[in-house]
């Protein structure tokens, strides 16, 4: 019976997880006037699609809040779209694509990549020296080292397994294709420039934990609109979100409270 149970639970969540991405089809031909917006609802539909159901309590509660979101950005836009002006709608979405990275994190199991693609020595990841795409760093790395990824061209999501507690200098600069980051709660420093110009990096996910954002850890990087600072952050360095324009305004609000020159 519980098994049953569980098989309808999985199936519901997969309807209600399908329905919401489609959603998007919608408010796409409302947007149609905006081409900036419809390829930002857009990418927030990718992100929808690429979720993984689950019966979890806590992914079915983050899928209902996300339902509901949907449908209040629907409403908004559509009145939005009368006078040409987005204003509300562009907030909410940032909002739904936060939420949609974090749902996403919450159950999605990754095998690591093939230990081949790293240069390790004494858990310090050296090199990266595989094709790209979607990165998962081995549970042996504890470190990556600085610039191992520098000015990689090919890697588009980087996922992070328990164990890693530090990302080196300048490890990710000038990444310009990663578009997500995806941190583990034993990850405590982000060191200077880690992810300096990464000019398509949209989304970072990280967990309580995190204690210090070094100088210029994020800086350059404009397309960063999903980000939620941790409580456990305690120190932030010199213009470390330098030119992230599009960073939510809570986050904003925080990084200031703990750095005023955060943010350039």
């Amino acid at each position: 019976m519980c098994f049953t149970s569980k098989k309808k639970r999985l199936r519901d969540n997969r309807k209600s997880v399908d329905a919401n991405a489609m959603q998007f089809d919608i408010l796409c031909t409302i947007a149609q006037d905006d081409a900036d917006l419809s390829a930002k609802l857009r990418a927030v539909q990718a992100l929808l699609e690429k979720l993984v159901p689950s019966d979890d309590k806590r992914v079915v509660r983050i899928d209902g809040k996300l339902e509901k979101r949907i449908a209040r950005l629907r409403k908004v836009l559509t009145k939005e779209s009368k006078r040409g002006v987005y204003k509300r709608s562009r907030k909410l979405l940032r909002e739904i694509e936060i939420a949609a990275v974090e749902r996403g994190c919450v159950n999605r199991a990754y095998a690591p990549c093939d230990e081949k693609d790293f240069v390790i020595e004494d858990g310090v990841l050296v090199r990266y020296v595989g094709a790209g795409g979607v990165v998962v760093l081995p549970h042996s790395v504890t470190t990556v080292g600085p610039k191992a990824f520098s000015a990689n061209e090919a890697i588009r999501e980087l996922i992070c397994n328990d164990g890693l507690l530090m990302i080196g200098e300048s490890a990710f600069e000038h990444c310009r294709a990663l578009r997500s980051v995806t941190l583990t709660r034993t990850v405590t420093t982000i060191d200077d420039s880690a992810f300096y110009n990464c000019s398509a990096l949209t989304s970072v996910l990280t967990e309580e934990g995190l204690t210090n954002i070094s100088h210029y850890a994020f800086g350059k990087c404009p397309a960063l609109s999903a980000f939620r600072l941790p409580k456990s952050v305690v120190r932030i360095g010199d213009k470390a979100f330098f030119l992230d324009k599009n960073l939510p305004k809570k986050a904003r609000k925080k990084i200031k409270k703990i750095s005023s020159k955060a943010l350039g």
